[in-house]
């Protein structure tokens, strides 16, 4: 009570009423939180906050916060989110973070009596896909012998690192031609 009373009289005072968005996620949330993330985690919720969040839906009053708001936000930042100068949607999963730190944030204010309720928890944040397409092919055991005791004039590390990597990703079924001289390493 005397720390709200001394905000007051130095007119730093703002009933919880006017508090918005931006103001709770810059001035108490995300303070507190510093010494509490790592750096790399802190300066990524700052950004977002300040790149995504605030200029979209950071005048809304605290108390005022709708989940719809939160969809919106989601939805707009996935169409239109990059702020590189190209355009585009951000990633759902890059989307997906940022509305972790806002269920975080607004667990925070609800836990401590500054808002009734969390209305991240009521949003609908974008789905991530897990796992790789389902239509990759994967090469056999025989396609990977192929690949690797073919000609691609003595490279056999390349070849390696190149069966690897195809392997993991599922997406290729013959070697780059670029790694054969122009020749293509085909797998039968």
């Amino acid at each position: 009570l005397a720390e709200i009373v001394k905000r007051k009289q130095d007119g730093d005072y703002r009933s919880p009423d006017r508090v918005t968005l931006a103001d709770y996620l810059n001035d108490r949330w995300l303070p507190l939180k510093k010494s509490q993330l790592s750096r790399s985690t802190f300066d990524s919720y700052r950004n977002n906050v300040r790149l995504h969040v605030a200029p979209r839906i950071g005048s809304i009053q605290l108390r005022q916060l709708q989940p719809e708001d939160l969809d919106t936000l989601y939805a707009e930042l996935l169409i239109d989110g990059k702020l590189n100068g190209a355009g585009g949607g951000l990633a759902p999963k890059t989307v997906r973070n940022i509305h972790g730190m806002l269920r975080k944030a607004l667990a925070d204010a609800h836990r401590k009596g500054t808002v009734l309720r969390n209305v991240a928890d009521l949003a609908d944040p974008p789905k991530v896909r897990t796992g790789g397409a389902k239509d990759h092919q994967v090469w056999s055991a025989d396609e990977l012998r192929s690949f690797l005791s073919a000609g691609c004039h003595g490279r056999p590390l390349l070849r390696t690192l190149t069966a690897s990597r195809v392997l993991r990703s599922g997406r290729q079924r013959t070697a780059p031609a670029s790694l054969c001289r122009g020749r293509r390493c085909a797998l039968n």
